[in-house]
Parts: C-alpha cells; structure tokens; sequence
C-alpha cells in the first residue's frame, strides 16, 4: 500500500473483484449500519451494508478494506449518547465480519453543519463504547476538512487518520488527512458506475491489511496448500539437528536420548527409582493413536527432565 494508491468507497452499488481489479483498485471503504433489535440488518440501510461474505472476497482477491459507520447525516451532531450506541454496533459488526483487531472505524459527518465540540464527544464515546464492549478497533472521522482537521489537532480525540472528503471542503485537499475522497474529479474519475474515487494521502491509515502487519500479498492469497505445506516444512527443517532426516526426526532423537539418561539413572541408584515419575511411553506401553507427534514428544521430553531432576536431587539426599 503506497501514497497515491486508488481506493474506491460506494454503497449500494456492488462491483465485482474482476472489475475493480481491472481499476486498479488497491483497497474498498465499505458501510456498516444499525442493526433491527433481532440482530438482522436494519431496513433503510441494508442495501449498503458490507457483509462477510463480501468482506471474504476482498480479501481472498487481495484488495484491502477499511470499514466506514454511517447511519444518516447528522447522526454525530447529536453528541455522546449517540456516539456510544454507533460505537458499540459498528465494533459488534466489524468483529462479526471478521475485520482485524485494531483496524479502523470511520465515523461520517457527512454535512457541512454542526461544530467541532458535538462532533468530539460523538467520537470519543464511540470510542469509549468500542472498548467498554471488548473490542480494540479505532473510531476516526470521515467529513469535510474542518472536521477532520479540528479531531486531528484534539489531544481528547481518538482520531488519528482522517478521511476528508472535497464536499464540505471548498473542493481541496487541505494536506492534513490520510484518505482524500476526490468528488471533484482532480485526481480523475471512477471507472465504476455507483463508486467514488479516494487517493491515499498518506500511510497508513489503519486498514484491514496494514493491521495485520502490512500487505499478505497475492502470494499468500493465491497459495495453494501444497505451497503453504512446503513454506511451513521449510521453516521447520531449519530446527533439524546434524544428522537427522527431519524436524520431527531431531524431536524423537532427543525424546530417545533425554528418556536414556533418565532409565539409567534409576537403574544406576535404584533408591531414586521411587522418584522418577511414569514415563508416558517408551516403557513398553503402547502409544496413543494420533500421540506420536511433535507438541506431543515436547511433552514427554519435559515431563522426563522432571523425573531427570528428581532421581539427581535423590541421589544428593542419599550422599
């Protein structure tokens, strides 16, 4: 993700990953809304609201998301109690969609009217309703620059990014703001019918992907499992001792040899044979089915230095 990146933000229309791919679309802002008290989507908003399985599909494709609430315009200018109900239902709705812990939330003020301090404490309470619910993801603000700018220099805020749209804004970027939502075509045109363009100002801005540690990259998204087998044998084979064919071959060498020096040291003084331990398996007890693995040898192996450390401290009270 790079300063100048196209994101496209829409909500009833629904463009499909091919399209949007063949855009250059690097990233979508898609809509979250209220929900009816049986937990379905809300009548007037439904048609814009993101679902999972679209939520899936981006990612699948490799087009980051970022996660926008808005109910209706105006909602933020009715202050705190407003802002702790929208706070609690969008993170309800992010972690349902599977967004990334952490991500961002934008919030929309999208009118010209209203002022600053109304406008805060809508934030701050969605933010303080988020958190009060379990969550970690960030409330931040989508509106005009005044707006934005005004949160961006409010040490109570919890905005951080901003998204400034050029409605409300004199038609200009006015450089402060990670997202830019050009309406006014400087940077161009949608190639989408229902879309509007955004151009990333600046990084990074909390989305999906950036939260997770940077981009996963087509790579990943395209793996098949046989790739993700090898990458994953790989990383373990780098733990495979001299002489050993495997990883999991190096664990049941030292299972064997850790389980030696124990036995022989209950035979070597048989006054300590009281206090060593069981030995899980490898005294001629069968294995359990499905047991015969690395976490499982782990186990043992800690479980025999136990009895290693106990047969040593019973030689030493014997001497």
């Amino acid at each position: 993700m790079t300063v100048g990146d196209v994101w496209y933000d829409f909500s009833t229309a629904r463009p499909t990953v091919a399209q949007l791919k063949a855009a250059g679309v690097e990233g979508v802002l898609r809509y979250l809304s209220p929900l009816n008290s049986d937990g379905s989507y809300y009548g007037p908003t439904a048609p814009k609201m993101i679902t999972k399985q679209e939520f899936d599909s981006y990612i699948t494709a490799g087009i980051d998301v970022v996660c926008n609430w808005e109910w209706y315009e105006g909602r933020c200018l009715e202050g705190a109690p407003a802002g702790a109900q929208d706070g609690s239902w969008a993170a309800h709705l992010c972690h349902q969609i599977g967004y990334a812990p952490g991500a961002t939330i934008f919030f929309s003020h999208d009118t010209a009217e209203g002022d600053n301090t109304t406008v805060g404490r809508y934030l701050i309470a969605a933010q303080q309703a988020i958190e009060a619910a379990g969550y970690s993801f960030v409330a931040d603000v989508y509106g005009g620059s005044g707006f934005v700018n005004a949160q961006l220099q409010d040490r109570r805020s919890p905005v951080k990014y901003g998204w400034q749209t050029s409605a409300w804004s004199g038609g200009q970027y006015h450089g402060v703001a990670a997202l830019y939502q050009d309406l006014a075509g400087a940077h161009g045109s949608p190639q989408i019918g229902g879309c509007d363009l955004n151009i990333v100002m600046k990084e990074p801005f909390g989305s999906h992907l950036q939260t997770l540690g940077g981009q996963i990259g087509d790579w990943f998204d395209m793996a098949t499992q046989a790739d993700l087998e090898n990458a994953v044998r790989k990383v373990l084979n780098e733990g495979t001792a001299p002489g050993q064919p495997s990883w999991a071959g190096t664990s049941k060498a030292t299972l064997g040899t850790v389980q030696g020096l124990t036995n022989q040291l209950a035979e070597a003084d048989r006054g300590s044979a009281g206090r060593v331990n069981a030995i899980l398996y490898g005294d001629g007890r069968d294995v359990p089915v499905g047991q015969d693995t690395h976490p499982w040898n782990l186990k043992v192996i800690r479980q025999l230095i136990l009895d290693l450390q106990a047969a040593v401290d019973a030689i030493r009270e014997k001497g």
